[in-house]
């Protein structure tokens, strides 16, 4: 295999490859056969990458082939699959070079909060405090450490690394070189004596069977790599089991319980960004508001999603997507239909069969997907197809851990409309579908005039703070200024300087004060509000 064209210009290396029976689990394009995909469970995993180029195969009679397109090299390899001696051909770049899987990580100065093991150092753990948590994964490798002065330390081993890093803590011009689609290996051993119950293996958003963590104290908790997924697992001179899903794999370690188990394990799992999940700034106001994931009852039809629309205006969110795990295998998405709008500061319901029969009353629309528990990104789209908002969650060491403890019955509640990362979101405990906006940034006074704009004595007592049944010139402007959101000393000043020079227009009596006769009279204060305030926020 030879590796096409990444921005370096080592000399190609040749390479020998043997190649088991059966499949082997890669995909090719391209005339000139260049590998495109490598399952997870594919034998070759560690000794190709995906962009190489196949230039023979031999089989094991000695047949060899060369000079093959890609139908011809998959024909010839679908004909030889019970040849348990066949062999692939390989030439293979230098990777000393700076190139697409390799690269270069500022780190600051400090503690980095994550950790490495085996030689070369493979990243084991990642904090989520960590400074580096959306620069590098579980499985990348540590190649060298620059520090600020120009020295470039080799890093043959996790030792070696961690030695350094600590030794230059204060250094705040660190770089680190990272190799970060080097498909690592790691193998543990899983004793007859450890209890397979204390081991987290969940399944990833591509359905793959990952080792997440152990308990503490675990006898497995320095030696694991969390993080990676699980290619295999074998009983000590016995049975092997490959490319099976969580439960596949908990079924075996626990069916051979008494025996020593050899677990595989290649690749790191792929993870959504931890931090903020939009792409751009939000401009529809329409955002994910609550996600009942955590069904009650254990009845996996009665989940729902608010959207909400943080508007003054009506937004037509017809053609609109929503995705489960977008950019993954396991992927689900509802397209709304034609007609599908959310009024001003109002909520769009998607909930599942049974939502009706638990809630009282129908969802905007029905989603047919489940809510994973464990760990989902749903996104947002407009019908152009951008990414309009975005919330993710997720176990152990994966998206938002902040909203992965929520029990039975129990949703996560957005309390910051602005933001779109774990900060604007908390557990709710007492979720209702139904409810009113509690993050509402925009105006309430707006809202609550929209909400009462045919009441004007309601109107009248929502202004009067100090509730003596008049109304006095600082009320009005406290109501002005928050129904349009004013600030600015200036501006301010110019609203004050109006209701001033206005008051006596509405202040028949003359007595300094609005009483509410005034104010409900025909062209009275009240109406005039309402016309004013009416071509802002009602139109």
């Amino acid at each position: 295999i030879s590796t096409g064209d990444a921005g370096g210009s080592s000399s190609p290396t040749k390479l020998e490859i043997e190649i088991p029976s059966g499949r082997l689990g890669v995909a090719f394009k391209s005339d000139e056969p260049a590998i495109s995909q490598i399952a997870y469970h594919s034998p070759l995993i560690g000794q190709v990458n995906i962009g190489d180029i196949v230039s023979s195969v031999m089989l094991g009679d000695g047949t060899e082939f060369t000079e093959f397109n890609t139908p011809e090299l998959v024909a010839a390899l679908n004909e030889s699959s019970n040849d348990s001696k066949r062999k692939l051909f390989l030439t293979s770049k230098d990777s000393g070079e700076l190139t697409e899987e390799t690269v270069e990580v500022d780190i600051p100065a400090g503690s980095l909060r994550f950790a490495t093991i085996g030689s070369p150092p493979v990243v084991s753990k990642i904090a989520d405090e960590s400074p580096l948590v959306d620069e590098i994964m579980v499985g990348y490798v540590i190649k060298s450490l620059t520090l600020g002065d120009g020295t470039t330390v080799e890093t043959k081993t996790a030792k070696e690394l961690t030695d350094e890093l600590r030794s230059s803590i204060e250094d705040e011009n660190r770089t680190l070189l990272v190799m970060k689609n080097w498909p690592p290996t790691s193998v543990i051993t899983i004793d007859s004596n450890i209890n397979v119950d204390d081991i987290d293996i969940e399944d990833d958003m591509d359905g793959c069977p990952v080792m997440e963590g152990v308990r503490s104290g675990h006898a497995l908790e320095d030696e694991a790599c969390f993080g990676m997924r699980i290619h295999s697992v074998q009983v000590e001179n016995g049975d092997k089991i490959v490319g099976h899903n969580s439960e596949g794999v908990k079924s075996f370690l626990k069916k051979n319980k008494d025996k020593r188990r050899i677990v595989t394990l290649k690749n790191p799992s792929k993870l959504f960004p931890k931090k903020s999940l939009s792409e751009e700034k939000n401009e529809t106001g329409v955002i994910i508001q609550e996600v009942l994931f955590n069904e009650p009852g254990g009845d996996t039809q009665a989940e729902w999603i608010r959207l909400y629309n943080a508007t003054n205006e009506e937004v037509s969110i017809a053609g609109w997507k929503l995705t489960k795990n977008a950019g993954f295998s396991n992927k689900h998405e509802k397209v709304l239909d034609k007609g599908a709008f959310i009024g001003r500061w109002d909520s769009f319901i998607f909930g599942q069969k049974t939502f009706e029969e638990h809630y009282g009353f129908a969802p905007d629309s029905q989603i047919d997907f489940i809510l994973t528990n464990k760990r989902m990104l749903l996104t947002l789209s407009d019908k152009t197809g951008k990414q309009v908002d975005a919330v993710g969650w997720g176990s152990q060491r994966g998206i938002w851990s902040n909203m992965k403890k929520t029990g039975d019955g129990q949703s996560i509640l957005r309390i910051d409309n602005t933001l779109s990362e774990p900060s604007a979101w908390k557990i709710n405990k007492d979720p209702k579908p139904d409810c009113d906006d509690p993050a509402f940034k925009g105006s309430e006074m707006a809202k609550f005039l929209w909400e009462k704009k045919d009441d004007l004595k309601s109107w009248f007592k929502h202004i009067d703070l100090n509730q003596n049944n008049t109304l006095e010139k600082q009320e009005v402007l406290d109501a002005l200024t928050k129904t349009f959101e004013i600030d600015g000393e200036k501006r301010v000043q110019d609203i004050k300087d109006a209701i001033h020079n206005l008051w006596p227009v509405f202040d028949t009596d003359g007595s300094g004060k609005i009483s509410t006769a005034e104010f409900l009279e025909e062209d009275g204060l009240g109406q005039s509000l309402k016309a004013m305030i009416g071509e802002e926020v009602f139109m």
